[in-house]
């Protein structure tokens, strides 16, 4: 048994004596740790030398010897997280650590930070380097068609390939798991041929079977906003042989190949699936760079996939450690690539706007006060840009006037004139009725109602009473819950490849654009995106995005408002390498290196 333990029993029958003096005998001791009375004197000694207690012995007739337990039950938990961490048990440490008051140990806190970050330690003759770092939630699941938030996203894109993907820089779509393929006149037949010894991480290698099995399985997944998307373009997939299958598509479709590069359709191995789907969440399977090698309520381990068919990663481990008392949300994840000793002050902070928006928008079916549109007009003009920006800045956050952040700079000129020549205060009062603004929520304390509440109160000085709801996105989504709706205020992060993340967004329903207009304008917006199908230029077909974009802003339907930014701090000249921030606003971990 740890001095640890002992203490601990100690504690347990003499707490209420804790920084109190008193005179227990050592056969009193003895009897309470169940111990003799020669080893009950070492730990005594022990315990003294370290200053868990103050212990006096004394020695003769009618003498007693003096007793202070210094530390509390917490006390020596931080005692313990302490020797945990300086021996590299951080699974433990974390588990102690979770049993702490929040903010109430800075010295330990202080101390874990000193690990996070890149780390480069030694493994016998080599080294092995380690990127390390806490976060404020568990992984819900991992499985990619199941994915729900942007860091689950970002894990999985780590574990998991497509056949093809976006490439960012030169805005195509490159090869991948498929090195070619080909596609007939009508648009309607795609052949894909795979490349030859892709690895899954439990050693077996890809074939056109799993591609085909992938697939069909999202067929018949629970109902998720992704689902829908290449299960409704396809009408068959063949398996010519084991390195060749064939799409055949329902209707022509120059979005298809975009369609491929999503996260939910990476290839997967069926028999892993099939044998648990709930363990396959947790410990997925993939053929990406790392490979999920611990997953737990203290933390996630990804290891490196040294037969990665596109070459070995730098790094060879990768640590996620769940402590939302260092991150208690995800307004503004800073990643800590080095200690911040606050006596270092070279440093440099990385800062990336991410792709995509927080918006509200009006429900359009539903005959209540923002069935009008100049109502809907007044509403959005009291949502001034500049009160915005300064509310924003709070949360890590920029104005938006578009889901592209680029786009929204170009525009911002032109919405401070605007609002400069018609201010809030010459706004005439709406008549008296209650609005209902429902703010969507991926899980518990992850949502939009501060924005929702922030919006009442700028509304109510209209006159208007407005009731907040926070509800789950599939909830809302249901058409008998969506009917009750007025306003809903929700956000969407894009992907690098903006045409098909924007296309997904307005047909959606959990984006709550496609399922909230009128009529007319819901066939008006099927047309847009028919004609998008159809066209194969990437620049024309922007347009088109950016034109369904200007042309739900005319008609009132969307107010934009804000993008949020993410930062990371690097020491100037550091030995850390590679260092980018993704679309969504987290490290890449593929080009991370130590010099």
């Amino acid at each position: 048994m740890q001095l640890f333990e002992h203490y601990q029993q100690l504690l347990e029958k003499y707490e209420q004596k804790i920084k109190q003096k008193w005179y227990p005998s050592v056969d009193e001791i003895a009897d309470c740790l169940n111990i003799s009375t020669r080893y009950t004197k070492m730990l005594l000694k022990q315990m003294n030398e370290v200053k868990w207690i103050s212990w006096l012995p004394q020695r003769g007739r009618g003498k007693k010897s003096t007793l202070i337990l210094n530390l509390s039950k917490n006390d020596i938990l931080v005692e313990q997280a302490l020797q945990k961490l300086k021996k590299g048990d951080f699974t433990d440490a974390v588990k102690i650590m979770k049993q702490l008051p929040s903010g109430e140990y800075p010295n330990l806190l202080e101390e874990f930070q000193r690990h996070l970050g890149i780390q480069e330690e030694k493994v016998l003759d080599d080294s092995k380097d380690i990127f390390r770092y806490a976060f404020y939630q568990s992984i819900i699941s991992l499985d990619p068609a199941l994915i729900l938030s942007r860091h689950e996203a970002h894990i999985a894109e780590h574990i998991y390939d497509t056949l093809v993907i976006y490439n960012e820089e030169h805005k195509s779509i490159v090869p991948h798991l498929a090195h070619q393929w080909e596609v007939d006149r009508e648009g309607i037949n795609w052949i894909f041929h795979l490349r030859k010894g892709v690895l899954f991480h439990h050693g077996r290698e890809l074939d056109a079977k799993d591609v085909f099995h992938t697939m069909n399985r999202l067929k018949n997944l629970p109902e998720r906003e992704n689902k829908q998307t290449i299960t409704d373009l396809v009408k068959d997939i063949i398996v010519i042989n084991k390195r060749a299958v064939q799409f055949v598509l329902k209707e022509p479709n120059h979005l298809f190949l975009h369609y491929l590069t999503l996260l939910h359709t990476a290839i997967i191995p069926i028999e892993v699936i099939n044998h648990s789907k709930e363990a396959f969440g947790k410990y997925p399977i993939g053929t990406g760079p790392y490979k999920i090698t611990q997953n737990d309520d203290t933390m996630v381990v990804l290891n490196n996939h040294p037969v990665y068919f596109k070459g070995r990663t730098f790094l060879d481990q990768i640590e996620m450690i769940n402590l939302p008392e260092l991150y208690p949300s995800d307004s503004n994840i800073q990643y800590h690539l080095h200690f911040k000793n606050k006596h270092h002050e070279q440093w440099e902070t990385l800062t990336r706007i991410e792709e995509g928006a927080c918006y509200l928008t009006f429900n359009e079916k539903k005959h209540s006060l923002i069935s009008c549109k100049e109502t809907r007009d007044i509403l959005i003009n009291a949502l001034n840009t500049m009160e915005m920006e300064r509310h924003y800045q709070e949360i890590g956050a920029v104005p938006a006037h578009s889901f592209i952040p680029n786009r929204s700079k170009i525009l911002q000129k032109k919405v401070e004139y605007c609002e400069n020549s018609n201010p809030v205060e010459k706004i005439v009062n709406i008549p008296k009725q209650s609005i209902h603004i429902y703010a969507t929520e991926i899980r518990k304390g992850a949502n939009y109602e501060k924005e929702a509440r922030w919006i009442k109160k700028r509304w109510e000085q209209l006159g208007v009473d407005v009731y907040v709801h926070i509800i789950s996105h599939y909830e809302l989504a249901k058409p008998s819950v969506l009917q009750n709706a007025d306003v809903i205020v929700t956000g969407l992060a894009l992907s690098p490849n903006q045409i098909l993340a924007l296309s997904l967004c307005y047909q959606s329903e959990t984006f709550f654009i496609s399922n909230i207009l009128s009529p007319d304008n819901s066939n008006y917006l099927k047309i847009q995106l028919d004609y998008l199908k159809t066209n194969i230029d990437f620049t024309e077909q922007f347009e088109i995005l950016y034109g369904i974009e200007d042309w739900l802003k005319n008609n009132k339907i969307i107010k934009f408002l804000y993008h949020r930014y993410h930062h990371v701090d690097v020491k100037l000249n550091s030995r850390i390498k590679g260092i980018e921030l993704t679309s969504n606003g987290r490290v890449g971990y593929k080009e991370l290196w130590i010099k």
